[in-house]
């Protein structure tokens, strides 16, 4: 669904990547809206990139970091949970009920 929307909504000449499948299916994209966008889409499976090039993923992870702690990055939070509803947490990411990311706190 989430593919589906940005398909919709991205620029024209944009570039669309697919990370993963946490959404439990692998998205399809309909090629008439990459020819009439001229936008692409890259997938990306992170797993693999892992494994394939860790250093590379370091370096990107600590520029990340670099990026957050500076205040350049405005990562989307769904919900703060104390340490003790850690159970309450994880369910509410397995039941694929969150929109960007849950943090918990001790």
């Amino acid at each position: 669904m989430i593919t589906d929307l940005s398909t919709k909504c991205i620029a024209p000449g944009g570039r669309l990547l697919v990370v993963g499948f946490a959404s439990g299916r692998i998205p399809s994209l309909p090629a008439n809206r990459l020819l009439l966008k001229n936008f692409s889409a890259v997938g990306v499976y992170w797993g693999r990139q892992a494994d394939e090039h860790p250093g590379y993923l370091q370096q990107a992870h600590a520029r990340l970091c670099d990026l957050f702690l500076a205040g350049k990055l405005d990562p989307p939070v769904h919900r703060v949970f104390p340490l003790a509803h850690a159970p309450q947490a994880l369910a509410e990411v397995s039941g694929r009920r969150v929109l960007g990311k849950v943090v918990l706190t001790i």
